[in-house]
């Protein structure tokens, strides 16, 4: 079984009259790749949700948000809040500043009133609200990213089975077909041979020894070996139970299918393999294209 990197998890809880949420959305990375947006108040806990998020997540990129809010049925809350001391702080800089370096233009309201207000979260109280509650929310909202990653991983594996079972099909027709284009390729040279001196009279001989040489040529047993090998390698590591973090093996495993796949081809000198090495070539693509989402 193999999970996907694409996830999402959110996780809510009150209290002391404070909505406390966290949400982690994750999509696909080749490494762990975690950004984290927590408020200044919490910053410190920042390290220790990293080491949270990456014992369970080994791969992908993470989004992870903690946001807090007053709990305010008539949405006063939300109001920016007058706060005199800052305005005065600024209002004094500027004046000083604008002094010094001798600005003649006016200091007016519009040049403080940005930094006259507090923020919403910077009047909430968060005394009551400490490290484990941002740990066991983080944990809360990390079992939810899991379900999802798993239920999408199950989807991939379907869709990458019946790739494999096609895949499988075409290998058996292309191992049915490499005798036959021997003896094909054997009456095709002999009609040539016949052709060239004008006589049914041909040196079996040494026609025995072309055929021979042009077998060895066009051998592909080896190839075909090794491909169902990795076919089945391919299938067994999918089949690991419970979820393991694969992407990577089952990436390796798909370039050496390609590169068996590709010698076949280079082998085949027949236009009903070459038919199936094309088919081939276009199954590991799709395969490729899924597994780049496979944690």
């Amino acid at each position: 079984m193999i999970r996907s990197m694409t996830g999402f998890g959110e996780a809510e809880r009150t209290i002391d009259g404070i909505i406390f949420r966290v949400e982690i959305k994750t999509v696909n990375h080749r490494f762990f790749n975690a950004n984290i947006r927590i408020p200044n108040p919490f910053g410190r806990f920042e390290a220790e949700v990293q080491k949270v998020l990456q014992e369970t997540i080994t791969r992908g990129h993470v989004n992870y948000v903690l946001s807090i809010q007053s709990v305010d049925i008539g949405g006063l809350a939300h109001m920016p809040q007058l706060d005199l001391e800052r305005a005065k702080c600024y209002w004094e800089a500027l004046r000083i500043l604008k002094n010094e370096l001798g600005i003649e233009e006016e200091i007016g309201l519009s040049h403080i009133v940005g930094e006259s207000f507090r923020r919403g979260t910077e009047s909430i109280s968060i005394e009551n609200i400490g490290r484990k509650d941002v740990i066991d929310l983080t944990k809360i909202a990390l079992e939810e990213v899991m379900v999802f990653r798993t239920d999408e991983g199950f989807n991939i594996e379907k869709d990458l089975r019946k790739r494999l079972v096609f895949l499988g099909d075409l290998l058996q027709n292309i191992e049915e077909r490499a005798p036959e284009r021997l003896v094909s390729e054997r009456d095709r040279l002999q009609r040539s041979v016949m052709e060239l001196i004008e006589s049914s009279v041909v040196d079996q001989e040494r026609l025995s020894r072309e055929i021979a040489i042009l077998a060895d040529k066009w051998d592909i047993s080896e190839e075909l070996v090794r491909l169902r090998s990795h076919l089945g390698l391919f299938s067994g590591t999918l089949d690991a139970d419970p979820p393991v973090v694969a992407g990577k093996k089952l990436g390796f495993i798909l370039q050496e299918i390609h590169r068996e796949v590709n010698t076949i081809n280079a082998k085949a000198n027949d236009g009903m393999i070459g038919s199936a090495g094309i088919a081939c070539k276009e199954e590991i693509e799709c395969i490729r294209e899924q597994l780049e989402n496979v944690e």
